[in-house]
C-alpha cells in the first residue's frame, strides 16, 4: 500500500504465513493495534476523516512481527505483535535505532449476527442485528524523543463497540493513553482520555446516509502528549460532525459532504473555535 504524497510513500508492506485456517504470522510494516477506527480503511469510514479521539493516540504504522488468530465461524479474533517503536529515527520506513521495543495485543468478539467491524456504515442494509465488541493495548518502552519528554514509556488502551441493523449504525470507542517520563525533571506524567460516538442512518437504503458524530478529548491540563502536539497548552477538545453521504457504488464510489465544529479549551481558561 502506497501513500500518494511523494517522499515517504511506503505505508503497508508485509508477508503473511497462514499454515492453518485459524491462525498465521505476519512480518513487515502495518498498522499498530491502537484502535478499531485507526485500523479501518479510510474508504470504509462513515466520515471523510477519523475522529480526533483516535488520531490523538494512534501509534501509526511500524515494522515488526506478529500473529493473528480467528475462529472458524468468525465469532472471535485476536492478534499480537512486537514492533520497533517510535524513538527518534524509528517508526514507518525506518530500521531500529535502539534496542527498545513496542508491543500490542487486540481482541474482538462478534457477539450477535454477521457484522464487519471494519465497515463503519450499514451500506449493505443488514437483515439482522449485528454487534461487535473489541479492545486493544499498545505499549512503547523507553521511547526516546516523545514530544517534550526525552525518554518515556507510553501505554495506550482502547475499547469499542459497533452495531448495525437495516441501514442504521451506532459506533463508539473509548481511548486512554499515558505518557510516563523516565526523568520527572523533563516533564510530568500525563493521561489522555478520549472517546467518540457516531451514528448513521440510510434514508434511502444503500444510497443516501445521514451521519452524526461527537468526540471529546481530555488532555489533562496540557500534560498529555497527543500526536502532532495537539494537547500542548490544551485542556480539552470537543468536536461535532454532521455528514451527508451518497453511495454511487458502495464504498467504491461515494460522495461525502461534511460540516465540522471544533472547540478547543486552552490551559488557563480561554477557548478557541473553528469550523470547516
Amino acid at each position: 500500500d502506497l501513500a500518494g504524497n511523494g517522499g515517504d510513500i511506503l505505508r503497508d508492506v508485509y508477508v503473511d504465513w497462514t499454515p492453518c485456517d485459524w491462525g498465521g504470522m505476519r512480518m513487515g510494516q502495518w498498522k499498530t493495534e491502537t484502535s478499531r477506527q485507526f485500523n479501518t480503511s479510510t474508504s470504509q469510514l462513515q466520515f471523510w476523516e477519523r475522529s480526533r479521539a483516535t488520531e490523538l493516540v494512534n501509534a501509526g504504522r511500524q515494522p515488526g512481527v506478529g500473529g493473528m488468530f480467528e475462529s472458524e465461524d468468525g465469532m472471535w479474533s485476536a492478534s499480537a505483535s512486537i514492533r520497533n517503536g517510535r524513538s527518534v529515527g524509528e517508526g514507518r520506513n525506518n530500521p531500529p535505532a535502539d534496542d527498545n521495543i513496542a508491543f500490542g495485543v487486540a481482541g474482538r468478539v462478534n457477539a450477535m449476527g454477521e457484522i464487519d467491524p471494519y465497515d463503519e456504515t450499514d451500506v449493505n442494509h443488514s437483515d439482522e442485528f449485528g454487534l461487535t465488541i473489541g479492545g486493544a493495548y499498545f505499549g512503547e518502552t523507553d521511547r526516546v524523543g516523545t514530544g517534550t519528554y526525552e525518554k518515556a514509556n507510553t501505554n495506550t488502551v482502547s475499547a469499542d463497540t459497533l452495531m448495525k441493523l437495516a441501514g442504521w449504525s451506532l459506533g463508539a470507542e473509548y481511548l486512554w493513553q499515558q505518557v510516563d517520563p523516565k526523568d520527572e525533571v523533563l516533564g510530568e506524567k500525563g493521561d489522555l482520555n478520549s472517546f467518540y460516538v457516531q451514528t448513521g442512518y440510510f434514508v434511502l437504503p444503500k444510497e443516501l446516509e445521514i451521519a452524526l458524530r461527537y468526540d471529546f478529548a481530555d488532555c489533562d491540563d496540557g500534560k498529555a502528549y497527543g500526536n502532532g502536539g495537539n494537547c500542548e497548552n490544551t485542556d480539552k477538545w470537543q468536536g461535532f460532525d454532521v455528514a451527508l453521504n451518497y453511495y454511487w457504488w458502495g464504498h467504491h464510489i461515494k460522495s461525502q459532504l461534511q460540516y465540522t465544529y471544533l472547540k478547543q479549551e486552552f490551559v488557563g481558561g480561554d477557548d478557541g473555535n473553528s469550523e470547516k
